[in-house]
């Protein structure tokens, strides 16, 4: 099991180096965008991504290629990022969390993800950063095939400009982040084009059970622990398993001390929190032997209701 952090800014990623994190399972890049009402150009992202990408590593040469999972734009109605209005608008919805964002408003504005991808590409070249792409709100073979279109042609724009990329740059992992009931479906066949799968822990709970997360009147059905979303979580481990491609969680549920040890169980090869709760859920985990943590998930597997998940988790 490999621990990361998540960060959005030069700050929590230095904290996750101080924190111990192996690498960063998941950066936000939204920070570029929310300060300013100005288009960042290229050039610009790719300054602040060298500052990110530094302030990780820092001075010890044992992280000179420790991974640097990034996700690219996650906007949306429901993520207002002033700095794109020049470009998309405001993006004014009846119901954004079903909307134009993530990697649907990346592939309607593909100019937008090709600077981005540029910007990252020649950042991590610059900090001989081990860099991973993820794209976010995948739910269809043919939206990850374009996404890998649009990293081909970035590629080949940065050869017309001669641009010499290190080795280990000339063609980097590209994930998705497994967010919605259909890309669970699809897991089998998404595992045979991405590189990796990282599961949106918050959004998948929300996808599933219909439920908002921000709405008082349904919170009760938003609890990590519904026997749903753990067994779509075991689908998108096996899925990774048969097809050989890593499988990551993100979002609260991985820093959860009940369940993660549940997440490792059910097949899950790395977390990814923030950098404060990483200690605590490395303890509780070294406790206990790989075999015990499967049979817990197998237990868990066979709950019914939250209450019965709850049950095992503080038997265990």
């Amino acid at each position: 099991m490999a621990s990361s952090g998540r960060q959005s800014s030069e700050a929590e990623a230095e904290a996750a180096r101080q924190w111990g994190a192996e690498g960063i399972g998941l950066l936000r890049t939204e920070f570029l965008f929310a300060a300013t009402s100005t288009l960042p150009d290229e050039d610009e992202q790719r300054k602040r991504y060298v500052q990110v990408f530094r302030a990780f590593k820092g001075h010890d040469s044992k992280r000179s290629r420790s991974p640097v999972v990034v996700r690219t734009l996650d906007a949306g109605a429901d993520k207002p990022l002033p700095a794109l209005n020049s470009i998309i608008g405001p993006v004014v919805e009846a119901n954004p969390a079903l909307g134009q964002r993530g990697i649907r408003i990346s592939l309607a504005h593909q100019g937008l993800l090709e600077e981005q991808l540029r910007a990252l590409l020649l950042a991590a070249a610059e900090t001989e950063t081990e860099l991973h792409l993820m794209f976010p709100m995948i739910t269809t073979v043919e939206e990850l095939r374009m996404a890998k279109e649009i990293v081909e042609r970035v590629y080949e724009q940065l050869r017309q400009r001669q641009v010499t990329l290190p080795s280990f740059l000339t063609r980097v992992p590209v994930g998705i982040m497994v967010e919605v009931p259909a890309a669970v479906a699809m897991a089998p066949e998404l595992a045979e084009i991405a590189d990796f799968f990282s599961i949106g822990a918050n959004d998948l709970l929300q996808y599933t059970l219909a439920c908002d997360r921000t709405n008082a009147s349904t919170a009760y059905l938003y609890n990590p622990m519904q026997p749903a979303v753990l067994r779509l979580i075991s689908q998108i481990a096996t899925a990774g398993r048969r097809a050989g491609k890593p499988v990551a969680v993100c979002g609260e549920i991985a820093s959860d001390v009940r369940l993660a040890p549940v997440l490792i169980g059910l097949g899950v090869d790395e977390l990814s929190m923030t950098p404060t709760t990483l200690p605590k859920v490395r303890a509780v985990l070294l406790l206990r032997s790989s075999q015990e943590l499967q049979d817990l998930a197998q237990k868990v597997l066979q709950a019914k209701t939250v209450a019965e998940v709850e049950q095992v988790c503080s038997e265990f």
